[in-house]
């Protein structure tokens, strides 16, 4: 089986370019959990783990989902929790993997890891950080 191109972000760390076979259960063994897709666009999908915030994952960068999507938080703000893997879209047979256009565009995007700040209302949001190596 051949292998397909993602990127993978993990917590407190830059985007790494990593080859993995382009199954479900592959970006779920890579996440470490049950893999949901979010559409970042028509051509890109993002895979976190499903139960993140039941799990109490990491937080680890902050989304926004296209206007157009059809998910409710479609235009607000998404803290994603725990590693993630950005693969190109998911039609029925599989997860394609990624172009050099969608690699740079958001490797650029989630450069700057992000750590979670906590006002004395209770909010959270994320900001910026140094990365870990």
């Amino acid at each position: 089986m051949d292998t397909i191109k993602t990127l993978v972000i993990e917590p407190l760390r830059r985007p790494e370019l990593r080859d993995i076979d382009p199954t479900i259960t592959a970006i779920g063994e890579t996440i470490g959990g049950y893999a949901e897709p979010l559409p970042l666009d028509r051509r890109t999908t993002l895979w976190c783990d499903e139960e993140g915030a039941i799990k109490n994952l990491k937080p680890n960068r902050t989304i926004r989902l296209s206007r157009d999507s059809r998910l409710a938080d479609a235009g607000k703000p998404i803290i994603i929790r725990g590693t993630f893997v950005i693969t190109g879209p998911h039609p029925q047979d599989g997860p394609l993997g990624l172009d050099d256009e969608q690699i740079g565009r958001y490797a650029a995007m989630f450069a700057d890891p992000e750590a979670p700040c906590r006002l004395p209302d209770g909010k959270t949001f994320m900001i910026p950080v140094h990365p870990i190596a």
